[in-house]
């Protein structure tokens, strides 16, 4: 599992989690409210985000919840990932109950169920919230599906960015209710905006990306063809795997449009490559 948290559960209860040290883990977040029915337009995505590249998935994290949380399950489970249901009360029981066959198919299909709880422990509100720091700890990356301007998804969206890890976030028509969550952390660079299974698996260098033909190596010493804007805006870029055009904009004490002009110079030659949510790279 990740050890980059900041903090150490006091002790933790287990149940199944045979495959628990893999290699690859993803969570998905949303509204109960708007992803309740299997026919809401983006339950499909998320299964088409585990059945198209379930290759390179390995653990889904979660919690049994309704709405898009036993929807990620399911679709892990018919899809042969393994997936980790997090609770917010103890082993003895399940809840809500009408979640107990998948519960029971996590723990026998390579999958399992974890809690900081004891036996005994009844499924209070407050134990949801502080529930979500562990699923933020132990997924490589989070994918906020849906949300509105408040919620927990958000909450965990924040947790994951403390302990390092990868935000991704679906957008949404700025009339939805439930898109005003995600559209925001795409707005001011949390999370990275995806739209298929193939941009999120690009963007956390899950799979590589496709070389074009006769592409040619490019030396990342010595670039004499730049002007000074260029140089600054490639060094910022030299030592990171991405950056925010935010951060570039930090280090170069350039003004936002001009970093944006350059960046798009830098694209055009065939040096930097432009990624979901504002993220840049320099291309090897």
């Amino acid at each position: 599992m990740p050890t980059e948290t900041t903090y150490m559960l006091a002790l933790t209860f287990l149940q199944g989690l045979s495959y628990a040290q893999q290699l690859r883990s993803l969570q998905h977040y949303g509204t109960a409210e708007a992803l309740f029915a299997d026919t809401h337009p983006q339950e499909p995505r998320l299964r088409e985000a585990l059945a198209g590249r379930s290759e390179a998935l390995r653990r889904a994290e979660k919690e049994l919840a309704y709405g898009i949380d036993i929807h990620a399950h399911r679709g892990a489970l018919d899809n042969n990932v393994s997936t980790v249901g997090v609770l917010a009360h103890g082993l003895d029981r399940i809840y809500p109950a009408q979640h107990r066959e998948t519960a029971r198919r996590m723990v026998h299909e390579g999958g399992g169920l974890l809690t900081e709880y004891p036996i005994g422990t009844t499924p209070e509100r407050g134990n949801f919230v502080r529930r979500n720091r562990i699923v933020a700890g132990l997924a490589d990356a989070t994918i906020v599906v849906e949300s509105a301007e408040k919620g927990g998804a958000l909450i965990t969206a924040q947790l994951a960015q403390d302990y390092n890890r990868d935000v991704f976030a679906y957008p949404g028509r700025t009339t939805d209710i439930y898109s005003i969550g995600c559209n925001n952390l795409i707005k001011n660079n949390c999370a990275a905006l995806i739209t298929s299974a193939e941009d999120f698996a690009l963007a956390a260098r899950w799979i590589d990306e496709k070389p074009k033909d006769k592409a040619t190596p490019i030396q990342r010493e010595l670039f004499p063809e730049l002007n000074e804007e260029e140089t600054l805006v490639v060094k910022s870029l030299v030592d990171e795997n991405s950056k925010p055009i935010s951060l570039i904009v930090s280090e170069t004490q350039m003004a936002f449009n001009r970093v944006s002009i350059v960046l798009g110079r830098l694209e055009l030659k065939g040096l930097v490559k432009g990624l979901p949510g504002g993220m840049y790279r320099l291309l090897r």
